[in-house]
C-alpha cells in the first residue's frame, strides 16, 4: 500500500466575533452545570441562541461546544442546545476545556491533494481529541460495527453508517472489553507519525452516546484515517495506524459478526 501525507486544506478561523460569532465563522457555546448558556462568553437565552445559530448557519460557520462538569448529569438546557445545533446541521468541535484550548485551529476536510511534506498536518493530529476520548471512555452506550468498505452515495443514514453499509453491529456492555477497545484505539492514534494513505475504505465503526450526544467514528485501519461525527455532523477527523485492528476484529468475531473482505 502506498502511503502519502495528506495536506489538510480549509482552515477555520480561531477568532470569533462579539455578537453571534458569524463573522468569525465560529461560535463558542458553553453550557454551565447551572443551565446557564454562554455564547462567546456572554449569557444568552435559547431564543437569542436561535438567532445566532441561524446567522452562523447562513455564513457557513461552525460551533465549538463545551459543557461544564461533563461527568455529571447534563442540565435540560444542554440537550436543548445540542438539538438546535443538530437541526441546523452545523459542524461541531467538542471541547473538554472551558477555554476551548484543546480545539485545533484547523478543520479536518476532504482534501484530495496529497504531498510528501512532513509538516502538512495540523499540530494535534497525533493524538485522540479529548472530547472524543471522554465520549468513548464514559459513554452510556457503546456500539461496535462491521462495515462494507464499498461506499454507497445515496444510502439513508437509518440503513447505513454515514454512507457505508452495516454488515453487523453489537452493543459492547462489558466494561473491560470497552476499556480495551478504547485503550488500543487511543494507542493507535498516538503512534501515527503523520502517515495516511490516499484512500478511505472503512471496515470498522464505533457509535457511542455520552451525555445524550451521539458520537460516530468511521474507521479505516487500512488507510490510517478516522472520520468523527457528532450528532450527525462531521467534525474533526484524525489519523490512526492499523495496530488496533486485530483487537477490533476479535471483538467483532466474539460478538458473532461478519468481517468485511
Amino acid at each position: 500500500m502506498k502511503r502519502v501525507t495528506i495536506l489538510m486544506l480549509g482552515f477555520v478561523l480561531a477568532g470569533c466575533s462579539g455578537d453571534g460569532g458569524s463573522e468569525g465563522k465560529v461560535l463558542k457555546i458553553s453550557v454551565l452545570k447551572s443551565g446557564i448558556i454562554l455564547a462567546d462568553g456572554k449569557e444568552v437565552s435559547l431564543d437569542k441562541l436561535d438567532s445566532q445559530l441561524d446567522r452562523l448557519a447562513a455564513s457557513g460557520g461552525e460551533v465549538w461546544y463545551h459543557r461544564e462538569a461533563g461527568q455529571e448529569e447534563p442540565p435540560p438546557e444542554a440537550m436543548e442546545v445540542i438539538t438546535r445545533i443538530a437541526d441546523r446541521r452545523l459542524p461541531v468541535s467538542l471541547s473538554a476545556l472551558p477555554d476551548f484550548s484543546d480545539v485545533g485551529n484547523f478543520h479536518y476536510s476532504d482534501a484530495t491533494e496529497s504531498s510528501e511534506s512532513e509538516d502538512g498536518l495540523q499540530d494535534d493530529e497525533d493524538k485522540l481529541p479529548q472530547a472524543a476520548e471522554q465520549a468513548l471512555r464514559h459513554s452510556e452506550r457503546f456500539e461496535l460495527l462491521s462495515l462494507n468498505p464499498e461506499h454507497v452515495e445515496e444510502m439513508n443514514q437509518q440503513d447505513g453508517f454515514h454512507g457505508w453499509e452495516i454488515l453487523g453491529k453489537a452493543e459492547i456492555k462489558d466494561p473491560s472489553s470497552r476499556a480495551k477497545l478504547v485503550s488500543v484505539f487511543k494507542a493507535g492514534v498516538a503512534e501515527n507519525d503523520g502517515t495516511v494513505a490516499g484512500c478511505f475504505n472503512p471496515r470498522h465503526g464505533v457509535s457511542v452516546t455520552h451525555d445524550g450526544v451521539v458520537h460516530d467514528f468511521v474507521i479505516c485501519f487500512e488507510c490510517y484515517s478516522v472520520e468523527w461525527f457528532v450528532v450527525g455532523s462531521r467534525t474533526n477527523g484524525f489519523l490512526i495506524t492499523d495496530t488496533p485492528q486485530p483487537v477490533f476484529d476479535k471483538a467483532l468475531k466474539d460478538a458473532g459478526l461478519p468481517l468485511a473482505e
